[in-house]
């Protein structure tokens, strides 16, 4: 897989997190935590930083 399109799969996380801020979207706080989690691991992937 390409750091660009793992880049892309967290960016698409931070919109989602952008949106349950906004309130556009329902999550659980463990819900925003697991998203926030899995966004970070991604943006560290597709930094080289793993």
């Amino acid at each position: 897989m390409k750091r660009a399109d793992i880049a892309a799969t967290a960016g698409q996380l931070r919109l989602i997190l952008y949106a349950i801020e906004r309130g556009e979207l329902d999550a659980t706080a463990t819900e925003r935590a697991r998203l926030e989690g899995a966004a970070a691991a991604l943006e560290a992937m597709a930094d080289g930083k793993t």
